[in-house]
């Protein structure tokens, strides 16, 4: 099978598109980009996160469109973007996800903030693969950093609320395992493999 790395995708297509888009998600500091990453580095069809990335470009631009500044505003940035990489890598089967839309819903209602109808109406029209796959909290792996402000205890609150809202919305959350990034790996791919998903 053909595997293609990309990063955040600048563009859509509506012909041919990956049959399964299967998601990553997680508290912060929990380990979901070295995952990624490793995926990157091995040929594996992956997309980065989407939420970081647009933390560092408010960063450069001195944009208050941040989390601890303007969430509307970040997250209708973050929307967008996940829109655009929804629809990368056309010509795949499968393609691996650093987040989705649901995670934009998810820190709102952390946040104690109302989702909006374009968001609604986004992850009406955007549907991932049914089961995804959630990192728990792991204190031991957990840091913080210019684009992660939360403390260790916001993270759990973070997976709880993910959990929940992925659930809300029909999917089946399979929580990794704490170990190291080739054996969540592993349990990724075979569990992806007894679904009759091979990559």
């Amino acid at each position: 099978m053909k595997k293609i790395s990309n990063f955040n995708a600048g563009f859509i297509t509506f012909a041919a598109m990956p049959k399964h888009r299967i998601v990553i998600t997680g508290g912060g500091g929990s380990g979901k980009s070295s995952l990624i990453e490793y995926f990157i580095a091995h040929g594996f069809n992956a997309m980065r996160e989407v939420a970081r990335e647009q933390i560092r470009i408010s960063l450069e631009n001195n944009s208050r469109a941040l989390p601890w500044d303007d969430i509307q505003a970040f997250s209708e940035n973050v929307q967008a973007q996940m829109v655009v990489d929804f629809n990368a890598f056309p010509e795949a089967d499968y393609a691996f996800y650093d987040r989705c839309l649901l995670d934009v819903l998810s820190y709102l209602v952390l946040d104690k903030r109302p989702s909006y109808p374009t968001l609604n109406q986004a992850i009406e029209n955007h549907r991932y693969f049914e089961q995804v796959f959630i990192l728990p909290p792991w204190q031991e792996i957990f840091t913080k950093d210019d684009e992660r402000m939360e403390d260790f205890e916001d993270t759990i609150k973070a997976f709880e609320v993910i959990k929940e809202t992925y659930e809300a919305h029909g999917y089946q959350v399979v929580e990794l395992p704490l170990a190291s990034v080739e054996a969540r790996v592993e349990f990724i791919l075979n569990h992806l493999k007894r679904r009759g998903i091979e990559i």
